[in-house]
């Protein structure tokens, strides 16, 4: 009779963050989005949790065990509400339902020492120190700190699970207002705070009367770090014979508040493309561009390909972007690029008739050359 025999393996777990979650409601049930839910320690040298209900009134927070806390629960229009938690509490839920209070403030804020959060309208401002250690080095690391903030693999930015469509420092678009640029260069060090602007409108005053889907982020530098210079430089070569491969790109950028400055060039015989799509977009007005189907005065699609199908080619590029200020009510933008590209084809074509008994061959050979020197320039 065969016996079975089962082994059991037991691995203790280790735990040292425990998790509350729940909604925020009003008396009558339904969700109050954006509320702010704190959780103060009650014990020194630890940090401060939070979290943002989302559409659903939703929060969860990571609080540390052998803590206690005092969490807070706030919501514009309505009376704050406090949970005090034992450290190692065995509670996992715990559902907040505000009062109205009856008065209409424009605006509520956070009355810690350091306020982490203020809300404003449709406006949510972060302040980065309170929810980073120190050690980031760009400011994606410093965004996957703060609540309800996400960044992908590719520089996308979501927020509460809306994405931000356009990316702005100090109140002015970010070389053409895509998120990864921003996300992935800024320095650490210089970013104060974070400013999400919900039903964004460039025009200011038609945020009023017009409805928006464009989700804004807005970053706030501190006072002694809005100039700074990043960018990335590649170079590589194949020195085994004279026909060797070699590629050098670089991608140059000057930040200030009233001068954006972008340089790039690339150099190579690998065919490699010169131009990406997002540098396309910066250079002619950013996504928005492109959404509103705005007529272009230059095509540079063209940059933003590979040319691997040539027995030879060899690029030289160089393009510059600039934006300057010159008042309140006057900006001056326009890019420059210079392209001179040198190409080498051959096509062979084998071909076999068969007629009866008879057999035809065919051997076709084809090889071209294309010299091309293209300027453009673009000021507006």
């Amino acid at each position: 009779m065969p016996k079975h025999i089962v082994l059991f393996l037991l691995i203790p777990l280790f735990t040292f963050s425990q998790t509350l979650t729940g909604t925020v409601k009003d008396t009558l049930g339904n969700p109050l989005q954006n509320a702010n839910v704190i959780a103060k320690p009650l014990v020194e040298k630890q940090g401060l949790k939070f979290a943002i209900a989302d559409h659903l009134g939703r929060y969860k927070l990571e609080l540390e065990k052998d803590v206690p806390y005092e969490v807070r629960v706030s919501y514009l229009g309505f009376t704050e509400e406090i949970l005090n938690l034992p450290a190692n509490f065995s509670q996992k839920e715990h559902h907040f339902k505000l009062k109205e209070n009856g008065q209409k403030l424009k605006e509520i804020v956070i009355t810690y020492d350091y306020k982490p959060v203020i809300v404003k309208k449709d406006t949510l401002i972060y302040d980065v120190k309170a929810f980073t250690n120190g050690n980031e080095r760009k400011l994606k690391e410093q965004l996957e700190k703060l609540p309800g903030v996400e960044v992908d693999k590719n520089g996308g930015v979501t927020v509460q699970g809306k994405k931000v469509t356009k990316f702005l420092v100090e109140n002015k678009s970010f070389f053409g207002g895509g998120t990864k640029l921003g996300v992935e260069n800024i320095p650490a060090d210089a970013v104060d705070k974070v400013e999400v602007i919900d039903n964004f409108n460039e025009v200011g005053f038609l945020k009023q009367v017009s409805d928006s889907e464009d989700l804004a982020m807005n970053i706030k530098l501190k006072e002694d770090k809005k100039k700074f210079i990043f960018g990335d430089v590649d170079a590589g070569a194949e020195v085994a014979n004279d026909n060797g491969f070699y590629l050098a790109h670089a991608a140059l950028f000057y930040y200030a508040p009233k001068t954006n400055v972008s340089f790039i060039g690339d150099i190579n015989n690998i065919g490699k493309r010169t131009f990406s799509f997002q540098d396309m977009m910066r250079f002619q007005g950013g996504a928005s561009s492109f959404i509103t189907g705005r007529k272009q005065l230059t095509n540079l699609y063209s940059f933003t390909s590979d040319n691997t199908d040539v027995i030879a080619n060899k690029s030289q590029f160089g393009a510059f972007n600039f934006r300057q200020e010159i008042n309140e009510k006057l900006d001056i933008e326009g890019f420059g690029i210079f392209s001179k590209l040198f190409t080498q084809s051959l096509t062979k074509n084998e071909n076999q008739y068969l007629e009866n008994e008879n057999v035809t061959y065919e051997n076709q050979r084809r090889a071209g050359q294309n010299k091309s020197v293209l300027g453009i320039g673009n000021i507006k």
